[in-house]
């Protein structure tokens, strides 16, 4: 088989449909063998009758299978376990694939004979972004906002994309193997990494990813997601994931169980956001706070485990 696409989801049943509705609608060229497979993870909210429904409606192209293990990184998993194609590709329950995405990929993947594809994210906005908020310059918080746009021009990239649009060659797994399991679930849904860790891997080895402007999946902004709360409480499990997923090492000078250089920087980032007066200055210096505050608990604890 040619094709398998990955979609994980957890309790997005109304989310999910128009995804689902979207991908169905791909245009693939003739004589392509591919397959969709539904990863549910645990979705108390009706999903399973929802897949079934679309499956009887979509006979043969879809499958649904069900991992009890909470986490995303055990759904992707068992996703790259249970599919049949030789190039896998991966997209999020909550957005809506262009016609050409999967056409795309295959022709990137086949032009740039790369490991996998990084496709492009168009964050669609339906409510007004917040005065404190920044989607471009120094203070740009468009970490939280899942999108990847770097023009219209393919290129290599060593930016990592983010799994709602990024696909892969299978021989890749076998090469780094499959998504870190003990990244996604700590950091309550807010942040997984997972993605992120295992696209560091596949450049530390070599291989190279292709930015696809033309392979296009619009993900929506959660108006719910768009306060101070949430983004204080995801920069700070953002700290805790990326010194989890690098881990600690064990000849750097520390305070208090964490690196001396983490307190340095917390200094450094607290005057900032105590005394500057801009919004948007303000806010994204006490987001660097928490983010640091999430770093040095994360360092502390994996001390502890050593």
């Amino acid at each position: 088989m040619r094709l398998s696409v990955i979609v994980c989801t957890w309790n997005r049943r109304e989310q999910l449909k128009a995804a689902l509705a979207s991908i169905a609608a791909s245009q693939l060229p003739p004589g392509v063998d591919w397959e969709v497979l539904i990863i549910d993870n645990n979705s108390t909210d009706g999903t399973p009758a929802t897949c079934e429904e679309f499956l009887r409606s979509h006979p043969g192209r879809f499958r649904y299978i069900q991992e009890p293990r909470p986490g995303k990184s055990f759904a992707l998993n068992t996703g790259i376990e249970n599919s049949q194609g030789d190039i896998l590709a991966f997209t999020d329950d909550d957005v809506e694939v262009s016609p050409q995405w999967l056409a795309e990929i295959l022709r990137t993947i086949d032009a740039w004979n790369c490991a996998g594809v990084a496709g492009r994210i168009i964050a669609t906005w339906a409510h007004p972004k917040p005065r404190w908020f920044s989607d471009s310059g120094p203070y740009s918080l468009m970490a939280v906002i899942v999108s990847y746009e770097f023009g219209d021009t393919a290129h290599e990239t060593t930016v990592p994309p983010f799994g709602a649009n990024l696909a892969f060659k299978r021989e890749v797994f076998a090469r780094y193997g499959l998504y870190r399991t003990d990244i996604g679930p700590i950091l309550e849904k807010k942040v997984g990494g997972e993605d992120t860790e295992f696209c560091r891997r596949v450049f530390s080895g070599g291989d190279k990813l292709v930015y696809a402007p033309q392979a296009i999946v619009y993900h929506p902004v959660d108006e719910a997601r768009l306060t101070k709360k949430y983004f204080q409480a995801w920069y700070h499990a953002f700290g805790q994931a990326i010194t989890r997923a690098a881990g600690v090492q064990p000849e750097m000078p520390t305070f208090a169980n964490a690196p001396r250089y983490l307190y340095r920087k917390l200094a450094a980032s607290t005057i900032q956001w105590l005394v500057s007066t801009d919004p948007k200055r303000r806010f994204y210096h006490k987001l660097q706070v928490r983010q640091l505050a999430g770093e040095i608990k994360e360092s502390r604890q994996l001390r502890k485990q050593m």
